[in-house]
């Protein structure tokens, strides 16, 4: 059950006149009707949950099937540049980090990924398949799905204080997003979340209704002439609506167990230009440069800063560097680190498509890979050992804004 310690008459307030005030940003001629009521409604409960001073919220047991929230990351590209996205966006599978970050796509896009195995569940895999459609000039739509199987384990549960084991658990999520222009420069997105978990053969399945919020912000710079230049501000929260999931065992027991609420909030740098390759004369560039810092709001781990960056060459060949530090619970094991950090790596092709064929096919494949090691999380070797996680991800994204838009 979410907890909200808070006095409701202030924060009437502060809502009635966010609400007012988005009403007036939100009134144009052909607008969706319906879609500016949702925003008009979304925006000023984005304002007051990022105003919060402080939320009381039932405690996250850092043990709770930690694989399935965090274990995998949809966006393969975020993955090598240190799993920072809260504030580059631009995505179909920018919505895991931010809901507002589906808002920068042009016109549409298909996204799928996958990656296997998870570490030492060699036979695990994750796979990831979005379509987000741009609306209209000011609203982004996607619908996403997810899902995690874990294939054959030893893994067990335990409920009521019995251990249940496992055989091949998974866990599927859909999610409906919303992404939308309040004012220049500053997008706000939800994520509505149906979660699904299935831990036994002969018991159903576990269901959890969830929501996220976010926000960003772009900010052009000054540029000389062929060069493009701006910051970029994002934060989100995740699973700031429904708290908890309840799940049985095959003899009846139960428990409920509270879901990870993971606040992000980062920023990011990107230049475009022109740069003089030695032997190949004049060539497009592009940096991008992105860090950002999260944490569980209901847990005392879980807390750190990432950081990574992108360079592309001649708009079709990306390489990327990332590095994160995270805090994790020891579980009072000497032997166990108390932080886990690691380095990342990958790269990205773009193949233009859409230019090479002269826009009768009117978007660009764009492909990504990453490999990952997991970060060391005790002094014994078994970690070293661990295979790597290996990502990739496809991504058709049409080039030409959608017409009406």
């Amino acid at each position: 059950m979410l907890l909200l310690g808070f006095h409701f008459s202030p924060l009437k307030v502060v809502f009635d006149r966010a609400r007012s005030f988005t009403t007036r940003l939100l009134t144009t001629d052909c607008l969706t009707k319906k879609l500016a009521y949702i925003m008009r409604v979304i925006f000023p409960l984005v304002l007051v949950l990022f105003a919060l001073p402080s939320v009381a919220v039932a405690q996250y047991n850092s043990g709770f099937q930690i694989e399935y929230f965090f274990g995998n990351v949809p966006n393969i590209r975020a993955e090598a540049m240190g799993k920072a996205d809260a504030a580059v966006g631009g995505s179909g599978s920018s919505l895991y980090f931010n809901p507002a970050g589906i808002a920068p796509i042009v016109n549409q896009e298909v996204t799928f990924s996958t990656s296997a195995p998870y570490y030492f569940l060699r036979g695990s895999d994750f796979v990831f398949l979005s379509y987000a459609r741009r609306i209209n000039d000011r609203f982004v739509g996607s619908l996403s799905v997810n899902r995690l199987a874990i294939g054959p384990t030893t893994f067990n549960v335990t409920i009521e204080g019995v251990r249940f084991p496992l055989d091949k658990p998974w866990s599927m999520g859909t999610t409906l997003t919303l992404a939308g222009r309040v004012i220049e420069g500053l997008d706000v997105g939800v994520n509505l979340n149906l979660f699904r978990l299935k831990f036994f053969d002969d018991v159903g399945k576990f269901t959890g209704f969830l929501a996220d919020v976010g926000a960003l912000y772009t900010r052009p710079l000054a540029a000389d002439l062929g060069q493009t230049r701006f910051l970029r501000f994002g934060a989100s929260i995740n699973r700031i609506v429904g708290s908890s999931i309840k799940y049985e065992s095959p003899t009846g027991l139960s428990e409920t167990n509270v879901f990870p609420m993971l606040a992000r909030i980062g920023g990011s740098y990107l230049k475009t230009m022109t740069i003089q390759i030695p032997g190949a004369g004049e060539a497009p560039f592009q940096m991008l440069v992105t860090s950002e810092l999260y944490g569980i709001l209901n847990n005392g781990y879980g807390t750190g800063v990432r950081i990574g960056g992108e360079a592309l060459f001649y708009d079709v060949v990306a390489i990327r560097l990332g590095a994160y530090s995270e805090s994790v619970d020891d579980g009072g094991v000497e032997t166990n680190f108390d932080r886990a950090r690691d380095l990342t790596y990958g790269f990205g092709l773009i193949v233009p498509l859409a230019k090479m064929t002269e826009r009768r096919l009117p978007f660009n494949l764009h492909f990504d890979y990453v490999s990952l090691h997991p970060a060391e999380r005790s002094e014994l070797p078994y970690w070293r050992i661990s295979p790597y996680m290996r990502g990739f991800g496809f991504r058709l994204a049409w080039v030409e804004r959608a017409v009406g838009s």
